[in-house]
């Protein structure tokens, strides 16, 4: 089961950020959908960082 979180991406405000035990999912709402990150390889913040520079 998936929870958002309540965090907020600089220059994207619409940004949808939640996490499960093993992932973090990270949709700018850019039109690339979600991305999954797994907490084992990425930070929240490294998982941003990734989907801002795709």
């Amino acid at each position: 089961m998936k929870t958002t979180l309540d965090f907020t991406v600089d220059g994207f405000e619409n940004a949808i950020i939640s996490e499960n035990n093993e992932s973090w999912f990270v949709d700018l709402r850019t039109g690339m959908g979600e991305a999954e990150y797994p907490k084992a390889d990425f930070t929240l913040e490294q998982a941003i960082e990734d989907q801002i520079n795709m």
